[in-house]
């Protein structure tokens, strides 16, 4: 992460803030880039964050045109893929644990915010937001091969999701990262190979 640019929306509408996360960001500065860009409202931040791209977002609770938890719920809803950092100016722990709970990355008090604490916090929320991207793409894919599967009762043929029909093997590697390797059961020796299956025994 350290050639890397950080890209922070600052949902925050106190210039005076603004002004003091910025320093905050330039104490560090030398150790990582960091770009802020500020957003004083909900919905801007919302307009922001679909036209470009940011790695994190730092979100004050309490905005002009949305209050308390529900400005994460609303935010979090159309941009769930970036992690959001919840500012506050009350030290509340119900708070934090149940903005936590819904999917915010940390929670930290606006007062004796530090400028190693902020980094800290800013890391690890990517970090911890990529985990889960990529546990949830593992999920989706074990979903797909969940569920009813026409097979045939005769060749075990399996008909996929475009109606044709496929060794099931195939369609194992094209729906996992399986890998076969053929060979022989020994019902199946027995049937088709008696004299082999005899010198085996």
């Amino acid at each position: 992460m350290d050639d890397h640019t950080i890209h922070v929306l600052l949902v925050e509408d106190d210039p005076a803030y603004v002004e003091y996360i910025k320093d905050l960001v330039t104490e560090v500065i030398r150790e990582i880039k960091i770009m802020v860009d500020n957003s004083s409202t909900l919905a801007e931040a919302i307009e922001t964050v679909d036209q470009r791209d940011f790695d994190v977002v730092l979100m004050d609770l309490m905005l002009p045109d949305s209050m308390g938890l529900e400005t994460f719920q609303q935010f979090n809803e159309r941009a769930p893929n970036i992690p959001v950092i919840l500012l506050s100016s009350l030290d509340d722990s119900q708070l934090a644990t149940k903005a936590v709970s819904e999917g915010a990355q940390d929670y930290l008090p606006k007062r004796g915010l530090s400028s190693r604490l902020l980094l800290r916090s800013i890391r690890y929320a990517i970090e911890r937001q990529k985990l889960v991207l990529n546990l949830q793409q593992a999920l989706n894919e074990v979903r797909r091969l969940r569920g009813f599967l026409p097979i045939c009762s005769n060749c075990k043929k399996i008909r996929n999701d475009k109606g044709y029909w496929q060794a099931v093997e195939v369609y194992v590697q094209e729906h996992s990262d399986a890998q076969f390797s053929h060979g022989i059961c020994p019902e199946c020796l027995k049937k088709l190979y008696p004299e082999f299956a005899a010198e085996i025994v």
